[in-house]
């Protein structure tokens, strides 16, 4: 059985599994994106200082299996609040049975709890995330492009 669970960063990377799930990240990422994956820990480590961040940690039995970490913020082009997931990741033999969407709904809440009004998230064009975004509830509404610069 999975149990999800609102955690601060200081408890999520106190986590003795922690490492494994961000290494497992890295090497899927690597797979379909293009840009270097190198996580800025540090950053990550002193965001829950930040207003309005969630994190969302799914577990079983005491392994940490899965997250989402999002940041809420203004976006001044359409003047509201969102919610910007700038992370998700769950391992592969967890990500049946509904455990991207019980997160996502949990996600919500504390999104609509911070005045957030839209949840936004990228997903890499060849990764499962993109494929299975509208069965969650996701309609693309643009395009992120990338120019490298010398």
């Amino acid at each position: 059985m999975i149990t999800y669970k609102v955690i601060d960063t200081l408890e999520f990377f106190a986590h003795e599994y922690t490492q494994e799930l961000i290494d497992a990240y890295v090497a899927e990422g690597k797979k379909v994106n293009p840009l270097d994956s190198d996580p800025d820990m540090d950053f990550y480590k002193h965001i829950h200082k930040l207003p309005n961040t969630s994190l969302v940690a799914a577990y079983h039995k005491n392994k940490i299996v899965g997250y989402m970490f999002a940041i809420t913020s203004p976006v001044p082009h359409y003047n509201v609040l969102g919610t910007t997931i700038d992370s998700i990741f769950i391992y592969e033999e967890y990500r049946s049975g509904g455990t991207a969407r019980i997160m996502l709904d949990i996600l919500s809440r504390d999104a609509k709890m911070y005045g957030s009004k839209h949840l936004f998230m990228s997903a890499p064009l060849k990764s499962v995330l993109h494929r299975v975004a509208p069965s969650l509830g996701f309609t693309k509404i643009t395009s992120v492009f990338m120019k490298e610069l010398d």
